[in-house]
């Protein structure tokens, strides 16, 4: 019983899933149906669907991407650190900032202090 909700829950996630996605391949669909009604040739309904559809599916590709986008969190700075950009952690590496050595360094990279 519990597999039968598993696959009930992931055949309804594939097709509203994306809410803006399934409201837009009905758009496109009333749209040509309208096209129909109104006594326009089939070609037309055809080019609705046809031009319609990979639209749709560029712009919900392009709305996704930039969603995915996420800015970078800056890495923690150690209170009790004098200088802080060289015991920063780089990409959660441990290791300094990999910047310039400063006057006093050794040009060595350091342990990050948390």
């Amino acid at each position: 019983m519990r597999f039968l909700r598993e696959l009930a829950a992931e055949l309804l996630g594939m097709f509203v899933g994306d809410g803006r996605l399934a409201m837009g391949i009905l758009a496109i669909v009333a749209a040509a149906e309208l096209t129909r009604d109104a006594g326009l040739p089939p070609y037309v309904a055809g080019g609705v669907l046809l031009l319609g559809s990979p639209l749709l599916l560029l712009e919900n590709v392009r709305r996704s991407a930039a969603q995915s986008r996420k800015p970078l969190q800056a890495p923690r700075r150690s209170a009790s650190s004098a200088n802080p950009s060289t015991t920063m952690s780089v990409a959660g590496l441990e290791m300094g900032s990999g910047g310039p050595p400063g006057p006093h360094s050794s040009g060595r990279r350091t342990k990050a202090v948390r």
